[in-house]
């Protein structure tokens, strides 16, 4: 049978049992009948409070007989106390404190320390000698305080795990969340795109649809895994991840992401840095997307109050004849949509019921997967900012759309 600490403890509390009647055994014999009897009555109060026993089929913790029986062993331990020179008595007597400090609650722990020290200036005021056992009392009242602290820090520690085990399913879950509903709602804009393109017989674009929601989903599914795998691993260095995205980038696009590291580096939490993580890794996905003609800019500051992470991508000029209607020009990240055909044959055959079907026609389709990615992701990362006391914003400036977010260090 293993040993389980359950029975160590047990194997504990029967020890001391034995070497208390051990201890106590030669004074007792030498100092006459009453401390034989006060000595047989020390042990097995002792053996009721400490031991688990079972009385009339319930177990004793249930029942009052610990509570009583430690209260018993600490007023026979004072008697002792006075009646036989050696020191085990005293010993017992704080050992009871501590018990009752460290296994019950405070109202019942604090009426055995109080027992204990009414009891100590009793005898002392029947025998004479107070101050020997004012002594005792007062050892007996630090005691007590010791262990209860001791108690109060131990329930903190407990309480403070189970509130990082919380901390760490819901970092675990928003992850996930955000990586899922990322590339379903993007499977969705496309399928949705395929089924109009098929009810106007352009079987060809619907089968592009279709085979992009097939990679997304496969893209997806390797996301959440490397997720999961990450999750499972110690994170690196924020720094180093960054690198790595960088050169992911210009190895899928060939085209540059520059990182600028400044201000004095240091460690962030765990949450903050996986918030920067992600967000980079938003703003690339989009830009690689999206505008993979584009580089990168990644700009990352260090404060000793926040941390500072801006993703650019530089905005092309468009330039149109003069006298023509330009169409507006938004950046991949910020999800506009392209200009729509007029007179689209999928709108015509749209059932009346489907509400905006003139006014979103297959290729709206396409732009509005176009935007999925940096709306729902962008959403997504801005409520993480928050969780955080952050902010995150994204918008055209005059070195292109940029991404920003701003978190306490």
């Amino acid at each position: 049978m293993p040993v389980t600490s359950s029975l160590i403890s047990r194997m504990l509390r029967l020890g001391v049992i034995v070497l208390v009647g051990a201890g106590q055994a030669h004074t007792a014999l030498v100092a006459g009948p009453p401390s034989i009897i006060l000595t047989s009555a020390l042990v097995l109060s002792l053996a009721l409070a400490l031991l688990p026993l079972k009385v009339a089929g319930r177990r004793s913790a249930d029942t009052p007989i610990p509570l009583i029986a430690l209260g018993a062993a600490t007023i026979i331990a004072v008697a002792l106390h006075e009646l036989t020179p050696n020191g085990t008595p005293a010993l017992v007597l704080l050992a009871c404190v501590v018990a009752a400090a460290g296994r019950r609650p405070l109202p019942q722990s604090l009426a055995i320390a109080l027992t204990a020290i009414a009891s100590l200036l009793v005898a002392g005021a029947i025998t004479g000698d107070v101050t020997r056992n004012l002594t005792l009392a007062f050892s007996t009242s630090l005691v007590f305080l010791v262990a209860y602290a001791a108690r109060q820090r131990k329930a903190i520690r407990q309480a403070e795990a189970r509130e990082a085990v919380l901390a760490e399913r819901a970092r675990i879950a928003r992850e996930l969340h955000d990586i899922l509903a990322h590339s379903l709602s993007a499977q969705l804009v496309h399928l949705e795109g395929a089924k109009l393109l098929l009810r106007a017989e352009r079987t060809d674009e619907a089968l592009d649809r279709v085979t992009r929601a097939r990679d997304l989903a496969k893209s997806g599914l390797e996301e959440a895994r490397r997720a999961v795998a990450a999750l499972r691993e110690d994170p690196p260095e924020l720094p180093t991840a960054l690198r790595r995205l960088a050169e992911d980038f210009e190895s899928t696009i060939h085209h540059p992401c520059t990182l600028h590291i400044s201000g004095p580096e240091h460690r962030l939490t765990p949450e903050a840095e996986l918030a920067l993580t992600r967000t980079t890794q938003e703003a690339l996905t989009n830009i690689r997307r999206h505008a993979p003609g584009t580089p990168a800019t990644i700009d990352l500051t260090f404060s000793t109050t926040w941390c500072d992470l801006r993703i650019t991508n530089p905005t092309p000029p468009t330039h149109h004849p003069p006298n023509s209607s330009a169409p507006e020009h938004r950046s991949p990240n910020e999800g506009a949509a392209q200009q729509r055909p007029p007179n689209d044959v999928v709108a015509k055959q749209r059932p009346p019921h489907d509400v905006g079907a003139k006014q979103r026609p297959p290729h709206d389709i396409a732009a509005e997967q176009r935007s999925s990615g940096g709306g729902h992701g962008l959403i997504g990362m801005r409520e993480r900012a928050e969780l955080l006391g952050g902010t995150l914003t994204a918008g055209a400036d005059d070195h292109g759309f940029t991404v920003h977010l701003r978190i306490p260090a």
